[in-house]
């Protein structure tokens, strides 16, 4: 046999061996790459399936089978289908990037950058066709390496056929890189190129154009993103995406777009909680050619967001030169006199006990004084305790945004935690305030409240001790006694869930199980309640289905090829697969717990509550089981059917 065809891939054989069928699967392929082209993903991958039907190692649809996977989320198996094509052809470029793009996807950037690099290697061997080299740069651009991007561009620029294979995307990736190294003058003669393939990057042309911009001073440098037209991101309006600061440059220097749009650009630059865009305002106010009145928007704008100290003078580009502007200090107004009378009459009236009397002198002082903060915090009270909640709630709200004071801020969590039950809300309030901002006569209030968010997180002795310190500043409190009587009644009821709990774990735990046992076997082993459990992962309808059919209906959905049984599953979850497909599909409990976590805290009634550990997860994905084998050692393992379909 000649050593080139003993060399050749499996692949290559078949084409070789098998032209007939070998063209199907070619005229497949391409008719699956048309059908993604244009987003027809579902029937571009069952045409890359029929094409692996004809030749299980069908390279080129293996790989867009993975790009299938890898765009409609289902990251996972585009990692296994990319490691089959390697399998058959380990130095292949195209998989090699598909598994640095997903592992990426997946925060394992370790394993992202040496399959990038892998692929970096394997195209230096003059054997690849250098046509692998877009996917490489795309590969690097979700990695974010800006540098290794433009040392590969450096390295094939010279090259013949470099030009040929390259892409508008391509040469709009290597843009973005230049531009992040700080290449201003590359960075915009490739975007222009990027424009010149393809006509319909028009952000290509906005990147240039905003660079530009940058090195003529009208705007400060920025983080460009490997992203193109197609990827939309909703518009936060307080934290900006580095993707949308180029067409908010071009935007204020378009001088086809009304003033009205600049005055909207020193809007977006005023909410945003972004160092750049306080930048660009101070760049703003030194333009000659803007309009005077978007500069002074501007310089109200640095205002508002604090950058300008009171009476502080700044240079501004105004009236036809440079002058100095200075933001005048708001003056502070003291309540009126009429609003301190009325205040000092709710007051009066509410320690007579004439609640309807203060309520209405309250109401007077906020008609006058909306901002008043203690009429605020005194009205909310009143509510509070008239069953008016949500209004006290609302009151306290405002005064709290107003004067961030440590009254205010524990009367509203009061009113989150004991009358509206929002414990994390409450909470969160209570964790802002330091000991020495809360006044002695709000003590008593801060350790109740303290109590109460201990008992709900189980630290009874905890929640002893604020409750007793609040009796201890307060001995006339009436329900001192009642609160440290429901800290005892709460640790028994959990010390006797506890019990219960491990009595019903240990059975579940004690199952009688077979490894071999078939998937619908291994769901009957499972009660009624965790079978409407598996249910409400994959949506479906169990209406008055005994268990048995129950069982049978979940074993049908799990198996049908359609139903993407990896969707949503944590990375924890399926390294815990992996680990199991590894050691022949089942392991015992112990070991598996302690290589992926404990299940002692997990749920074992999934109707009502998920598992937080990946075994649980599994379990309540009916993909995992757990019982004691005929050894009685209890296990794990997951049945055949889903192992066959986990190597797919």
């Amino acid at each position: 046999m000649p050593k080139d065809r003993i060399s050749m891939d499996q692949f290559s054989r078949f084409l070789e061996e098998h032209p007939k069928e070998g063209q199907q699967v070619l005229d497949l392929n391409w008719e699956g790459q048309r059908l993604m082209s244009i987003r027809r993903t579902k029937a571009a991958e069952q045409k890359f399936r029929e094409a692996i039907a004809i030749c299980e190692y069908a390279i080129p649809a293996l790989n867009n089978l993975a790009l299938c996977m890898q765009q409609r989320g289902d990251v996972k198996r585009a990692i296994r289908t990319a490691y089959r094509v390697l399998e058959f052809r380990p130095t292949d470029v195209f998989a090699h990037c598909t598994l640095a793009e997903c592992y990426q996807q997946m925060n394992r950037t370790d394993k992202a950058g040496s399959h990038v690099e892998r692929a970096i290697s394997l195209l230096e061997d003059p054997e690849v066709p250098l046509d692998k080299l877009p996917k490489v740069i795309e590969a690097l651009a979700i990695l974010q390496m800006d540098e290794r991007i433009f040392d590969l561009y450096r390295s094939y620029r010279e090259g013949i056929g470099f030009e040929d294979v390259m892409d508008g995307v391509s040469w709009f990736y290597i843009g973005v890189a230049a531009a992040n190294i700080g290449l201003i003058d590359d960075a915009i003669s490739l975007f222009r190129r990027a424009f010149e393939e393809d006509k319909e990057m028009g952000l290509a042309e906005v990147c240039a154009d905003a660079l530009r911009l940058v090195k003529e001073k009208r705007a400060p440098s920025f983080h460009l993103l490997y992203q193109i037209d197609d990827d939309k991101e909703e518009l936060d309006p307080k934290h900006p995406s580095d993707g949308i600061k180029p067409i908010i440059v071009v935007g204020l220097w378009d001088n086809t777009l009304h003033d009205d749009y600049k005055h909207h650009v020193v809007d977006l630059l005023t909410a945003w909680q972004d160092a750049w865009a306080e930048e660009f305002l101070r760049t703003i106010i030194i333009q000659p050619e803007l309009p005077d009145d978007v500069k002074m928007h501007a310089v109200a704008a640095l205002g508002e967001r604090g950058a300008l100290r009171e009476n502080e003078p700044i240079e501004v580009f105004v009236n036809g030169k440079r002058r100095e502007v200075v933001i005048k200090k708001r003056e502070i107004v003291p309540p009126s006199p009429e609003v301190i009378k009325q205040f000092e009459l709710g007051v009066s009236r509410a320690d007579k006990g004439d609640i309807a009397g203060a309520e209405e002198a309250y109401r007077k002082a906020l008609k006058i004084d909306p901002d008043f903060p203690e009429a605020l915090v005194n009205l909310a009270n009143i509510c509070r305790f008239t069953d008016r909640t949500e209004e006290g709630a609302q009151l306290l709200e405002r005064a709290v945004a107003l004067t961030g004071d440590s009254k205010a801020i524990l009367n509203l969590a009061a009113v989150y935690i004991l009358d509206q039950h929002h414990i994390e809300e409450g909470g969160e309030l209570v964790d802002e305030l330091e000991m020495d901002d809360i006044d002695e006569e709000m003590l008593p209030l801060y350790y109740r409240l303290i109590g109460y968010l201990e008992v709900y997180s189980g630290e009874f002795d905890e929640a002893r001790d604020a409750f007793n310190k609040m009796i201890s500043l307060d001995p006339n409190d009436e329900t001192g006694s009642d609160l440290l009587d429901w800290v005892a009644r709460a640790e028994a009821v959990r010390e006797y869930d506890r019990k219960l709990w491990n009595r019903r774990r240990e059975r579940y735990l004690r199952q009688p199980v077979d490894p071999n046992m078939s998937l619908v076997i291994a769901l009957n082993t499972l009660t009624k309640d965790n079978l409407i459990g598996v249910t409400h992962w994959y949506d479906l309808s169990y209406g008055m289905l005994r268990k048995a059919d129950l069982a049978q209906m979940i074993a049908d959905h799990l198996l049908k090829e359609e139903t993407d049984i990896w969707k949503g599953m944590t990375d924890k979850a399926w390294d815990a697969l992996e680990y199991l497909d590894g050691v022949g599909g089942s392991a015992p409990l112990a070991k598996l717990e302690e290589k992926f976590g404990s299940t002692e805290d997990d749920s074992i009634n999934w109707r009502y509550r998920v598992p937080l550990s990946p075994i649980g997860e599994l379990q309540s994905k009916g993909l995992l089981f757990v019982g004691r084998d005929t050894s009685k050692e209890t296990i794990a393992f997951i049945p055949r059917e889903i192992l066959q379909r986990f190597r797919m």
